[in-house]
């Protein structure tokens, strides 16, 4: 659609420097615009320029050092089956009553996981989960440096261990806790684990076995926990991971005779070597042929729906085609861009709408290297859920073009194309989606350029 704009009370105050010069500019009478021998100026909206969307899987990204632990599985109708497990290490033992006493007797042993208050999913089911042995070190991974910083994604550093990461653990598991989760309440789970071997650790502590005083003898010895969700889950939760603790609880008897507790905390040992595991499946959906082979489907592919998920990795990628040939146009000054997204309002629904979304750009190959920024050219900009209400307007989310269309003026941004999702911090440490309905009738997703004809 393209139409001499009619201006609302916000966007007459956004554009009344403009409009003020162009009154000036004019003697009393005359015409808002050149003198009359030439065009007037008139301010202009279109929505025309086209939008071609799809669906696509970025490759594998990194969970490590995101200080949570994810762990679970969800039923997602629109995303499939999502299932989270993590895996970490722990560190020398640190001593809370100085030294572990000759008589010291075995109490219990737990691995302690404090809620981080992020859920996924109906936590109104059982969860279980159980803690494994690691039978390999956790290594990272470095990323090779044949390859170029214009061939790297923004997000990926140096080193790091990613959601397609795992290592090998003994299937016999070191302890399993069924519970129903209570996410927000600020508590903590413990998980008992194996006896025999919490006795062993009590007795290396009272003959001051030397495995115990290096971080990498000690892992030598123990290499780490994988935490593994069971079949029957049907919710994510997030739990705090720099608050991991194994603790080893005794009793003894104290130098006046009557009987004292006393506990050892085994805490995690370094931030960089926890990360979570991302297991997806979507046969059962639209989305069933995404892969790490084929990354984009089309809208048409996908009956006109679109996605995005923080975790696995799923994007709506957005090309315009039609707005380079938009801008080369003569007599043309663009004053602003709005790209819209709309969705439906997600209140009463078990998987939220995002509460923030940015944009990436990314270059021919499909790989974001750069954030859309705000007018300021520096910070990362973010267009907040916007709710629908009940007359029927949408839930939306808003973005602001101008620095993106600025670029492509000067040549800056040429071949590449933009990809709808979640902020840095959620999308590696969440699992949160939102689904793009693309009806027939109504476009989802609309490019609005304000413009000045002349």
């Amino acid at each position: 659609m393209n139409s001499t704009i009619k201006l609302s009370s916000g966007q007459f105050l956004r554009y009344f420097p403009l409009v003020l010069l162009l009154v000036t500019g004019c003697r009393k009478g005359d015409p808002i615009g050149f003198p009359k021998d030439k065009n007037p100026i008139s301010a202009e909206m279109t929505d025309t320029v086209t939008v071609i969307a799809s669906t696509y899987l970025l490759d594998s990204l990194p969970t490590s050092n995101a200080g949570s632990i994810l762990l679970g599985q969800a039923d997602d109708p629109d995303f499939g089956k999502t299932r989270l497990s993590s895996y970490f290490q722990v560190g020398i033992p640190v001593l809370n009553n100085g030294t572990i006493p000759e008589d010291a007797v075995f109490d219990s042993f737990n691995l302690v996981l404090k809620y981080n208050k992020y859920v996924y999913g109906d936590t109104n089911e059982l969860q279980t989960f159980s803690a494994h042995q690691l039978t390999k070190r956790i290594k990272l991974i470095k990323v090779e440096k044949a390859v170029e910083p214009e061939e790297r994604p923004i997000f990926v550093k140096e080193e790091a261990l990613y959601s397609t990461s795992k290592f090998e653990y003994d299937p016999v598991p070191l302890g399993t806790l069924s519970f129903f989760p209570k996410s927000f309440s600020g508590d903590s789970i413990a998980i008992p684990l194996k006896q025999s071997w919490g006795q062993e650790l009590l007795r290396m502590m009272i003959d001051k076995d030397k495995r115990l005083n290096v971080n990498e003898d000690f892992l030598n010895y123990f290499k780490g926990l994988a935490l593994i969700a069971g079949n029957n889950s049907k919710s994510i939760i997030g739990f705090d991971a720099e608050k991991a603790k194994i603790v080893l609880s005794y009793n003894f008897k104290g130098t006046d005779g009557f009987p004292k507790k006393g506990s050892v905390q085994f805490n995690l040992n370094d931030k960089q070597y926890q990360f979570n595991h991302i297991d997806a499946d979507r046969n059962n959906t639209r989305l069933k042929t995404l892969n790490y082979q084929s990354r984009e489907l089309s809208a048409e592919a996908t009956n006109k729906e679109l996605f995005v998920q923080a975790g696995t990795g799923i994007v709506t990628r957005l090309s315009l085609p039609g707005l380079t040939s938009f801008l080369q146009q003569t007599g043309i000054g663009v004053n602003a861009a709005e790209l819209i997204i709309e969705t439906e309002s997600s209140s009463y629904k078990v998987f939220k709408a995002p509460q923030e979304l940015n944009l990436f750009i990314a270059n021919s190959a499909g790989t974001p290297t750069e954030v859309v920024t705000n007018a300021d050219g520096k910070s990362i900009q973010m267009a907040k859920f916007q709710p629908g209400n009940d007359a029927g307007s949408k839930a939306r989310y808003v973005f602001s073009l101008g620095g993106y269309i600025d670029g492509l003026r000067k040549g800056k941004y040429k071949k590449t194309s933009l990809m709808l999702s979640l902020p840095f911090d959620p999308l590696t440490k969440t699992v949160d989606r939102l689904h793009i309905a693309n009806g027939e009738s109504v476009r989802a997703i609309k490019l609005k350029i304000f413009y000045t004809k002349f």
